[in-house]
């Protein structure tokens, strides 16, 4: 008898497992917990379908591993995709590591959608050249991952390590320190009425809404605005990194990022001894394209000043601009960090790993993708290898301008 109970109570505990794997089997019927890969890229099994931009419990499938999980869809823009972004995270006893991308015990990662980019590289590609610039860089990892939502195939997407905290104490800095997000395009550091209008706290204390959350940001665009020349030629390499400030300049000019030179960034300060850092996110809007998807040619070479006024600053210093301007050339040219060839190299170590993953998720929301309201005038549309064509071509050419440009 205690025999026949305990296997009954075996087989119940068993279909329990399996009534809750079946949200999760794919399309072929695979079970996450066999089928750990897809087109040699690992797969993001997730239920239920995240619904909302506020988190909610959920169950998440990776490596063999079962996690439980609070998700929730990603982004201002992209929420509206019928591809969407979302944001995953983990319990502080269950923490995400995939070693094999050099990720260890992160609380939050995002999902980041391909809907509107589908080279499907742009912000991977964005991301390694920010690092290739300069090592001393705060990096942000990314690689590719296929995603399942509630067992229905979603496709390719760019798995990205949330900025926050844990990210920020990985670069030897104060985890606790404010963290800032240019959220529109008034987050440029020309003075307003309201000097961090533009800007949302992300971490730090004050908190967001609290008296004084933003003292020391609007200090920051104060400073920017009002100093007299001299005092800011100075003084600027005190107040925050200037070295990787300009090269934020050089990246989104390599880029012509025309979505990320004021919003979509990240700023950092610790208030009781750093100085100011930045840190790059979001680049749908870049190699050839922007935020709509409408071409931009490698021709267009805006200066970005009426758009940042750090940048506008740097360049009225006669100094600074010389500087910056031979630096950038400098990187530019063949065997340093920004030459020609480093860069498309790097667009060929993708090809290898994606393609088939590439041309799958393509076939699923192709006519979603050339039907979307946003842009579905264009008839200029690629597929995925004319879209890698296309980026190889648009920074060839665009390079050699900049090299034109710069290289006096």
């Amino acid at each position: 008898m205690k025999r026949t109970s305990t296997l009954f109570i075996l087989i119940l505990c068993l279909l329990g497992f399996h009534t809750r794997c079946a949200f999760f089997l794919d399309d072929d019927g695979f079970n996450p917990l066999q089928r750990q890969t897809e087109n040699n890229l690992p797969v993001f099994y997730i239920h239920p379908v995240p619904a909302s931009s506020e988190y909610c419990p959920g169950t998440l499938y990776y490596r063999g591993r079962e996690y439980e999980v609070e998700t929730k869809i990603h982004g201002a823009t992209t929420k509206y995709f019928p591809m969407k972004s979302y944001t995953i995270k983990f319990n502080e006893d269950q923490l995400f590591s995939d070693p094999e991308f050099n990720l260890y015990n992160k609380s939050k990662i995002i999902l980041i959608t391909s809907f509107n980019d589908n080279s499907f590289i742009r912000n991977r590609l964005a991301l390694d050249i920010w690092q290739m610039m300069d090592s001393s860089h705060i990096k942000i990892k990314t690689y590719n991952a296929v995603v399942y939502l509630s067992g229905k195939y979603r496709g390719l997407y760019t798995v990205c390590e949330k900025i926050d905290g844990n990210l920020i104490n990985e670069h030897g800095l104060y985890r606790d320190g404010n963290l800032y997000k240019g959220v529109n395009h008034d987050a440029d550091f020309f003075l307003k009425e309201n000097p961090h209008l533009g800007f949302k706290k992300e971490e730090g204390c004050p908190e967001h809404g609290d008296a004084g959350a933003y003292a020391d940001l609007d200090e920051l665009v104060t400073f920017i605005s009002s100093t007299d020349p001299d005092d800011f030629n100075a003084s600027i390499n005190t107040i925050l990194n200037q070295r990787e400030y300009e090269d934020w300049w050089m990246f989104i000019t390599l880029m012509t990022a025309t979505d990320s030179c004021d919003k979509n960034a990240f700023h950092y300060h610790n208030p009781e001894n750093g100085v100011w850092r930045y840190i790059p996110w979001d680049f749908n809007a870049s190699f050839g394209q922007n935020y709509l998807t409408k071409r931009v040619n490698w021709t267009f070479l805006p200066d970005f000043h009426n758009q940042n006024n750090i940048f506008k600053r740097f360049f009225e210093d006669d100094e600074i601009r010389t500087l910056l301007q031979d630096r950038f050339a400098d990187l530019l040219s063949d065997g340093n960090a920004l030459a020609i060839d480093r860069i498309l190299s790097k667009i060929d170590e993708y090809l290898p790993e994606i393609r088939e993953a590439a041309i799958k998720s393509e076939k699923t929301w192709r006519e979603k993708y050339r039907n979307y309201p946003s842009w579905k005038n264009r008839n200029d549309f690629n597929t995925f290898e004319e879209e890698i064509q296309y980026i190889k071509e648009w920074l060839t050419e665009h390079h050699s301008l900049l090299i034109d440009e710069y290289d006096r």
